[in-house]
């Protein structure tokens, strides 16, 4: 009876506002990287499948094609930014209610290593076509977020006055600067990918720097640490100065079932991230093999 109270008080001491949104963004994302397959299904099928040459291919083509319409769709372009940024700030206001932002930064980071560990073996095993950078992710969102996991866990050591409102303006000066410099760039009109460079050549030791502030793109999943160090700062000066204190959700009386999958979601998202791939991969095989391929 004692344990049962005791979850029972640990779920009811989460805010389900942050876990809702977090688990919407996420949700938003495994769609994003749907379509993405669906762009890439033909490559991947051809990789793959040893009847490929043999089966009329009016199904992939259009499966490709809506993955490209997607892609290409200018309501996608404006989304990725917003979410991107949101879940980042979710991020930082988080980091307010965990009690070991260090562990749970190195957590980030490992699964992180995990998921970039995974994409370099699919793509020796099977996407060999000297082209690393559709599927390879060299600086993906979670090394971002447990970078600025780690930077919120190191600057709320230090004292500082009105530490929240110090959080906050520190964030908004490096997202000024990054946009003054064309780092990771919001100009959403932009031809290159992201606002950046994107190439599909071999990365360079001397690239790294540049790559990690978002001088140029590499890889199928890129977040550069700046400007995202700016959203996760400002999420948590958010978080210090609303959530900190209280504990407790801002809006209670919305607690209701319908909020339930995406908050389920929102609470587990590091495995959602490294396991969604691996579902929609299996998935698409599955359609595949229903449509006459053979391995």
């Amino acid at each position: 009876m004692e344990e049962n109270a005791v979850i029972s008080k640990q779920k009811k001491s989460r805010i389900w506002e942050i876990d809702f949104l977090r688990g919407f963004c996420i949700l938003l994302m495994v769609v994003d990287h749907f379509f993405w397959d669906l762009t890439y299904i033909r490559s991947i099928a051809s990789s793959i499948f040893s009847n490929y040459g043999q089966i009329d291919q009016s199904t992939l083509m259009d499966w490709q094609q809506l993955g490209s319409a997607y892609w290409s769709w200018p309501v996608r372009v404006y989304a990725h930014y917003i979410v991107s940024a949101l879940f980042f700030i979710l991020s930082g206001i988080s980091c307010c209610l965990s009690k070991n932002n260090f562990i749970h930064s190195l957590k980030i980071i490992i699964g992180s290593i995990i998921f970039q560990a995974a994409t370099w073996v699919i793509y020796f095993v099977a996407y060999n076509n000297n082209q690393p950078g559709q599927i390879v992710a060299i600086f993906n969102v979670l090394l971002a977020l447990g970078v600025g996991v780690l930077a919120v866990a190191l600057l709320r050591k230090i004292k500082i006055p009105y530490h929240g409102q110090f959080m906050i303006a520190l964030g908004l000066i490096i997202f000024i600067v990054s946009m003054a410099f064309n780092l990771y760039s919001i100009q959403l009109l932009s031809t290159d990918w992201y606002g950046s460079k994107w190439f599909y050549g071999w990365i360079k030791w001397d690239d790294v720097g540049a790559l990690l502030i978002g001088r140029e793109c590499w890889g199928s999943d890129y977040f550069p640490i700046i400007p995202c160090l700016a959203y996760t700062f400002i999420g948590c000066g958010i978080g210090e100065l609303v959530y900190e204190k209280r504990k407790t959700s801002l809006m209670p009386r919305g607690d209701n079932f319908w909020h339930k999958p995406l908050s389920f979601l929102g609470r587990y998202t590091m495995w959602v991230y490294l396991l969604h791939q691996v579902v929609l991969f299996a998935g698409l095989i599955i359609a595949c093999l229903c449509l006459g391929y053979r391995f």
